[in-house]
């Protein structure tokens, strides 16, 4: 692994780690998300072939939860960059002896044709590569083997977008996945895919509540270049409070898919 791949990780762990104790209180639009996925996954988890489950990023185990119910009798790892994630996920899901818990990065190679499922809830935003990760990830699934997917899009933040377009500011959020070349990644893939688009809004007091939640649900990590400096930014927080003043509602849009290799 690269310096920068690393110093990457080491960031994105670090703020997930810190915003583990309280993730789920602040992780509103977690929880919609994960709620959504919830009513997905009886049909999108029928007709998986016998092997290994992978969850890749399960946080605090929100969707984990769900799918240690409905695959009894699958081993299954559960996966996080973050330790701190991985110990919440832990304490939540009664101790099983099919259920390991792993610490792993989600970019490292995987066996090939090794899963009956590999699973990522809102976490495939943190790859590098967000494209290539699925296309890796199809190739270390069984032959009828799936891969299911949840993550935000580069659709998400629109009114925060917006307002740094009117100000003349940069966008100063990190790069986010754009769907249609994650989807076309997919769909080059030998198999069948299931797709959708959901908007999730969540609506904040004032602005400043936005950020800190980002902050405090660990997303508020920069990976970016891109940043503001505290006058640019104390601009910003004015002017979309001017824009809402019932309170800022602030929409992400994430995609939910469900990929089946060939039999």
């Amino acid at each position: 692994m690269d310096k920068l791949m690393m110093n990457r990780n080491q960031k994105i762990a670090a703020s997930f780690d810190k915003a583990a104790e309280f993730y789920e209180l602040h992780g509103t639009l977690q929880k919609k998300a994960a709620f959504e996925l919830y009513g997905l996954l009886p049909k999108w988890l029928k007709g998986l072939p016998p092997g290994p489950v992978l969850e890749l990023g399960c946080g605090t185990g929100l969707v984990s939860q769900q799918l240690v119910r409905e695959l009894k009798g699958f081993p299954i790892c559960l996966s996080d960059l973050s330790q701190a994630m991985l110990l919440a996920a832990q304490e939540k899901i009664e101790a099983q002896p099919q259920v390991t818990f792993e610490k792993r990065d989600a970019n490292e190679p995987l066996p090939s044709q090794h899963y009956s499922l590999i699973l990522s809830a809102l976490a495939l935003q943190w790859l590098r590569e967000p494209a290539q990760g699925v296309v890796n990830f199809s190739e270390a699934l069984k032959p009828g083997g799936k891969l299911i997917l949840s993550f935000m899009t580069d659709a998400s933040f629109s009114e925060w977008k917006a307002a740094a377009l009117d100000l003349g500011l940069p966008f100063s959020g990190n790069a986010l996945p754009a769907p249609d070349q994650v989807r076309s990644a997919l769909e080059a893939c030998p198999g069948t895919l299931d797709w959708k688009l959901v908007n999730f809004k969540v609506k904040f007091p004032k602005t400043l509540a936005f950020f800190c939640n980002l902050k405090a649900i660990g997303a508020g990590v920069r990976l970016e270049e891109s940043h503001l400096n505290p006058g640019q930014m104390k601009r910003l927080i004015q002017y979309l409070d001017e824009k809402n003043q019932g309170g800022l509602t602030m929409t992400s849009q994430v995609a939910f898919a469900c990929y089946q290799r060939p039999a």
